[in-house]
C-alpha cells in the first residue's frame, strides 16, 4: 500500500508540473474495492472516498492513503495482514470461534 501511495503521489506531483491535475478521487479508484468481501469493506469504501473528496487534502494522495489505511487497520486489522507480501488467511473454524468468543 505504501508504494501505490508513494506512486500515485509522484504521479499527482508530475501531472500538476504539466498543467493538468490528477485528483485525488482518481488516484485511490484502484483501492476503493480492495477489501471487499472483508468485514467493514463497506466503512473502507465511505472513509476512503470521503477522505479523497476532502478539499483541504487536495494534491496529498500520499496522506490520504496511508491515513485510510491507518483508520481502517482499526476497524479490522486482520485485513490487512501479510507474511513476506502474502496475506494472511485464517482458516474458517478458527474465524468461527472468534466470532462465537466475540
Amino acid at each position: 500500500m505504501k508504494i501505490y501511495a508513494d506512486f500515485a503521489q509522484i504521479e499527482q506531483d508530475e501531472s500538476i508540473k504539466a498543467g493538468w491535475n490528477l485528483t485525488n478521487n482518481i488516484l485511490v479508484r484502484p483501492l476503493i474495492n480492495l477489501f471487499n468481501g472483508e468485514h467493514g469493506a463497506l466503512d473502507w469504501r465511505k472513509l476512503i472516498t470521503q477522505t479523497a473528496q476532502d478539499k483541504s487534502r487536495a494534491g496529498s494522495v500520499r496522506q490520504v492513503i496511508l491515513d485510510s489505511v491507518e483508520h481502517f487497520r482499526s476497524i479490522n486489522g486482520e485485513a490487512l495482514l501479510t507474511i513476506n507480501g502474502e496475506r494472511v488467511v485464517k482458516p474458517s473454524h478458527i474465524l468461527a470461534q472468534y466470532t462465537v468468543n466475540k
